[in-house]
Order: structure tokens, then C-alpha cells, then sequence
């Protein structure tokens, strides 16, 4: 996927959850397509289950701390 592509995706799955993008979400995009990490695996930690775009991993971290591990998606203000 493109970091266009990728970008777009993040914003739908912000969108869909009433969350919001960082400011750091379009440079992931372009990590993400460059490394060709798809949105199920954590660029952070790819290694780790239960991590990818809102999994539940970054939905605990969201409801605590207001921000996924990746800074990519927020609570609303």
C-alpha cells in the first residue's frame, strides 16, 4: 500500500472508533508502506499479539493514557 493509502486507512479506523490521528500519523504512513508493515502489525512492536491498529493492546493504552504506544491515534477532544 502507498503511505496515501495507508493514511487514508488510519483516518477510517479513527473515524469508525471516535478516535482522532495524531500529528504523527502521516509520518507512520510512510514508515508503515516503506517498511511494508500492514495495519494488523504494530510498527512499534511487531513482534507483540494482541497489537495493530486499534487492537486491544492500543485500545487499553488509548483508554489510559489517551494515546496508542505509536502515537497514532487519540482520544477526542
Amino acid at each position: 500500500m502507498t503511505e496515501d493509502d495507508i493514511y487514508l486507512c488510519l483516518k477510517q479506523i479513527a473515524k469508525e472508533n471516535d478516535l482522532e490521528l495524531t500529528d504523527k500519523a502521516e509520518a507512520i504512513s510512510r514508515f508503515r508502506s516503506r517498511a511494508d508493515i500492514p495495519l494488523s502489525v504494530c510498527p512499534c512492536e511487531q513482534g507483540a499479539t494482541g497489537r495493530g491498529c486499534i487492537g486491544p493492546k492500543c485500545w487499553d493504552e488509548i483508554n489510559k493514557f489517551g494515546v496508542c504506544l505509536c502515537n497514532c491515534f487519540k482520544k477526542k477532544v
